[in-house]
């Protein structure tokens, strides 16, 4: 019983690779993208704050529940 020969293992398949790679790399990249414009702008500001925060003239991160609210545990909520 010897060792298998480099030349015995089975090469990947360059191609499939690729478009694995690719296509996660899309994916990646979709996620990213949305997830970024839903919650902040150009400038990396969130694009609306919470009513809490408006009302405290402070810093909100636009996410469902905002930072702000969460750490002083108030209602977060978005009027429109």
């Amino acid at each position: 019983m010897g060792h298998p020969k480099a030349s015995d293992t089975p090469k990947p398949n360059s191609d499939g690779l690729k478009c694995v790679l690719y296509a996660c790399l899309r994916l990646i990249l979709m996620l990213h993208d949305r997830g970024s414009s839903d919650i902040t702008g150009d400038r990396g500001r969130a694009k609306r704050a919470c009513d809490a925060c408006k009302q405290r003239e402070l810093k909100c991160n636009g996410h469902t529940t905002c930072q702000q609210c969460s750490h002083l545990n108030l209602r977060c909520t978005y009027t429109e």
